[in-house]
This record gives C-alpha cells, structure tokens and sequence, in this order.
C-alpha cells in the first residue's frame, strides 16, 4: 500500500494536519482486514528523501512559495513512479511550482483564483470544486475540503465500505461539494481609477435601481466605450456582470439573516423577474435561493 506523507513545511496549517492525521488514522482503525494506512508528515525543506515507493503524497496548505528544488525533484521522480499526488487548499500552489498541474485539472481556496491563474495559467483552474480527482493528481479546495480529500484518500485506499462507515463516524458529508456556496464576492475599490470608483460606490448603494451601461457612463463622466474599457481594466469585470454579482452576494446576505420572501428579496436587489432572479442566484451559487436558505439561515429569535 505505501505509505501517505503529508508535506508540512513553513507556515502549515496544523489543523488541517493533525485533522487529516487524525481522520485517516480513524479509517484505519475501522478496516476488519488490517490494512492500516501508514502515515507520515514530512518537512519539504529539510526531509527529502526518496518518495517513489510511497502511496500517495499530499501537499499541505502554507505559505505559497515554490517547494524547494530538491523537493520539487522528489515530486516529479514521484509521479512517474505513479504515485497518487495531490493538495489541499493554497498547497495546491506549491504543488503547482513543479509544473506537474500543467495541462490538468485543478481546484483551490475560491479567494485566491486570481493570483493562482497569473501564477500558473497552464494549468486548468477550477475553483467552483471542492474536490477535483484526476486519478493520478487530487486537489481539495478549502481549509476545511481536507475532510473531502481524506474521504477521497480511504476510498483510494481502503474501499468505499471503510470510507462510508468512517464518514457517518466523523459526521463527514461523502456527497459531492461546491464552493460556489462559499464564495463571497469582493470588491476591490483601490485600483486609481476614481471615476470607475465612484460609479461602483454608485451600484452598491443603489442595487435595487435600474442601471444601464449609458447612466453608468454619464455617472463616470465618460464615453460608453471608454468607461466599458476602464471599467474591465478596474474590476476585472463588465459593468453588467459587476452589478450581477454585488445583488447576488446582498441577496445571500438576505436569505442568511431575514425570513422576507424571495420575491421580496429579488425586488429589493434590483431583479422584478423572480425567475431571473433564481436563475442567475443558481447559476453564481450553485443551487437555488430557497436551498441555500434552508442550508444556511441562522435561526431569527
């Protein structure tokens, strides 16, 4: 079977460590036919050694940085032993240093998109996953999708019987995530571009207000096809998806917080088609404003 090594150098995240530790050593345990998972954490910058004759390698999150040369070294001489690799949240960063994600299909924590595609835009960026398994490569999004890979990670190993019965031990969710759900919509309004600036101000306080790209242009003191340039060149968005994307997040806080209608809520964020309204919340969050209520709303007193 090999041994699992977790690589746990600068700035790991102990949690995640010592919970996915915890959660195979549980697995485990749970086998009848013995078959223990041998686990290892590992320091990358000062433990390398040779990873061929390993199960699987898995890459913590922590600080973002390339792996040191002669790890990136043991990784690759690891991958053409056909050893399983694989990451969980901002490791998939380091993971990436050694080009072996080029070309494939890859997830990480949805905050940071952006700066993993600048950083490695060979590779197939997917951050709406929480899990994404191309049988010899795995990578996990969130802090908390180490449970989604150590799930991944006992069915690999030890079979889908021991990895349900240690789901419904841990209160783990074996059934597909997405981070759609998770994500929330930053603004950023320190890009220099102060007319661009204002009309965002502008959105945010009126979203329930009609706004055409030509009112946004005249607020901005700009031609259409200047302010449709400068604003891209801000946000990294158009203006319409901009929009789109701040009543989503105001409804979600909406549907967390209030018990108000969901046409209710629709109208207050600017959409009078609810079924608009639903389609566009389900196709940025991945399911429909009422699930995500159900799942989400905190209990009103």
């Amino acid at each position: 079977m090999g041994d699992i090594l977790l690589l746990a150098g600068t700035g790991t995240r102990l949690s995640v460590q010592h919970g996915l530790l915890d959660f195979l050593e549980t697995a485990s345990g749970m086998d009848a036919a013995s078959r223990r998972l041998r686990i290892r954490v590992v320091d990358p910058e000062n433990d390398v050694n040779d990873w061929t004759n390993t199960g699987a390698i898995i890459v913590l999150p922590g600080d973002d940085f390339p792996l040191p040369d002669a790890a990136q070294d043991a990784l690759r001489a690891a991958a053409c032993s056909s050893v399983l690799l694989g990451s969980v949240c901002v490791g998939t960063f380091r993971l990436a240093s050694t080009g072996l994600l080029d070309g494939r299909r890859a997830t990480t924590h949805w905050s940071a998109e952006a700066r993993f595609r600048t950083a490695f835009p060979k590779v197939y960026l997917d951050p709406t996953q929480t899990l994404i398994d191309e049988v010899d490569l795995i990578t996990a999004g969130g802090l908390m999708a180490w449970v989604d890979l150590g799930l991944a990670l006992v069915r690999r190993f030890l079979g889908p019987e021991i990895m349900h019965e240690t789901a419904r031990f841990m209160l783990a969710d074996p059934g597909a995530r997405d981070q759609r759900a998770y994500a929330s919509f930053r603004t950023d309004l320190n890009h220099g571009d102060a007319p661009v600036r204002a009309v965002q101000e502008g959105l945010q306080r009126n979203l329930a207000t009609p706004h055409s790209i030509i009112n946004m242009a005249a607020d901005a003191g700009l031609t259409r096809r200047t302010f449709l340039r400068r604003f891209k060149s801000a946000t990294g968005l158009t203006p319409t998806t901009y929009l789109q994307k701040l009543r989503v997040e105001q409804a979600r806080r909406l549907l967390e917080q209030e018990s108000m209608p969901v046409e209710e809520i629709a109208w207050s964020v600017g959409y009078g088609d609810t079924g608009a309204f639903r389609a566009v919340f389900l196709r940025e969050i991945g399911e429909t404003p009422s699930a995500y209520r159900r799942r989400c709303q905190r209990r009103i007193e």
